[in-house]
């Protein structure tokens, strides 16, 4: 139900907007990725990520200069949820807004700000 409605998509979660920021539009025709947290374990959440791109991109193809907008988190109502979401302790860190959201600021980014770009997989 969540990725189903037309909305417009944000996360909390800075390295995550950097991957949507530089993804290169031009050349992207599918992507596999995940951004949640685990926990609490000891009191403290753990995150887990993964991203994948097509095996037709590289490095060099797959990312471009883009930019991260930064906004109000009340201007997303929406929350990705799942069913067993509280019984395993997960959350997604992705948010939606049905409504137009004007950013507080955006800041230019570059493939290289990514800090996971070393464990990007070519595999789909």
């Amino acid at each position: 139900e969540f990725g189903n409605r037309r909305q417009i998509f944000a996360t909390p979660d800075a390295p995550w907007a950097l991957w949507f920021a530089i993804l290169n539009r031009e050349r992207l025709t599918r992507t596999h990725n995940i951004c949640l947290r685990v926990g609490p374990r000891r009191g403290a959440w753990t995150k887990g990520y993964y991203f994948h791109l097509t095996r037709d991109l590289t490095p060099q193809t797959a990312f471009a200069p883009g930019v991260v907008y930064l906004c109000r988190a009340a201007d997303f109502p929406h929350r990705h949820r799942l069913p067993l979401d509280a019984l395993l302790q997960l959350e997604f860190e992705e948010w939606g807004s049905e409504r137009p959201v004007r950013p507080l600021a955006w800041i230019p980014v570059v493939p290289e700000d990514f800090p996971y770009l070393d464990a990007v997989e070519f595999i789909l």
